[in-house]
């Protein structure tokens, strides 16, 4: 599915809280994911950072790219899932590759080829009531968003914008 151009402001407004780039330390990190049902990060730079600080998400959604540029995709997952998602899509197979990772009980990446922006909505329309999802804002800082019934009612109704 295809995001229209016409729909794609909306992708750019957080969808969660954003923590200003200065902000976004170790013990701030820490405190906001205690006891989350389940931590996700989308993002190469967010989960590089999230391992960084000692906290290995249960799923990394990652595409080795940063702001257009190749990079190493971050370490620190058990198992890798790989899916096709170019950008400004959200694939059945990375839906796919996000229930499959929510399934395996075990932290999970999942490597995408193509873009892993958007991937985010599948993931939050997914979550467990009480995860933390974060990702972050270019030249802002870290967005992080709690699983409960409004997110998941946003992400549901971003999901319905995608064309088909």
């Amino acid at each position: 599915m295809k995001l229209p151009h016409r729909h794609r402001h909306l992708f750019r407004e957080p969808v969660g809280d954003l923590i200003p780039e200065g902000k976004t330390g170790r013990d701030r990190i820490v405190e906001i994911v205690a006891g989350a049902a389940a931590v996700v990060t989308v993002g190469d730079r967010t989960t590089e950072k999230v391992l960084k600080y000692g906290i290995l998400p249960d799923i990394q959604i990652v595409d080795g790219v940063e702001r257009r540029t190749r990079r190493t995709a971050p370490g620190g997952a058990v198992e890798t899932i790989t899916c096709a998602n170019p950008p400004a899509h959200i694939t059945a197979e990375a839906v796919s590759a996000v229930a499959s990772a929510y399934e395996a009980g075990r932290p999970v990446r999942i490597l995408v080829t193509g873009e892993e922006d958007l991937l985010l909505v599948p993931a939050l329309a997914r979550a467990p009531a009480g995860a933390i999802l974060m990702y972050g804002q270019p030249g802002e800082g870290l967005v992080v968003v709690r699983a409960d019934e409004r997110s998941k009612e946003k992400a549901r109704r971003l999901m319905a914008l995608l064309e088909g």
